[in-house]
C-alpha cells in the first residue's frame, strides 16, 4: 500500500483557518463581545483583529490566536496526531 502524506494545500489552509475563525465568533457571540471589545481585550489593533477573522488571510501570527482565546477565557491548543 503506497501512502501519500496529506498536503497543506492553499485550499485545506483556508479550510482550517475558516474553522478557527468560526470557532472565535461562536466564543464572541457567546459572550457578547463585540469587535470593539476584543480589540481592547486583546490590546490590539482593528487591523489584527479583522485579520484574525478573516478566512482568506493565513498570515495570523500564534500569539494573536493566544491573545484571542485569552479575550474569550478559551484555551488555544495545537494538536499533533499520527496520520
Amino acid at each position: 500500500i503506497d501512502l501519500v502524506q496529506p498536503q497543506l494545500t492553499p485550499d485545506r489552509a483556508k479550510e482550517l483557518k475558516r474553522l478557527m475563525v468560526d470557532q472565535i465568533v461562536v466564543a464572541m457571540k457567546a459572550a457578547g463581545l463585540t469587535k470593539a471589545d476584543m480589540v481592547a481585550r486583546m490590546a490590539t489593533s482593528r487591523t489584527q483583529l479583522d485579520q484574525l477573522l478573516d478566512p482568506n488571510f493565513l498570515g495570523v501570527r500564534l500569539d494573536t490566536i493566544q491573545k484571542a482565546a485569552i479575550a474569550l477565557n478559551c484555551n488555544f491548543q495545537i494538536v499533533f496526531r499520527e496520520l
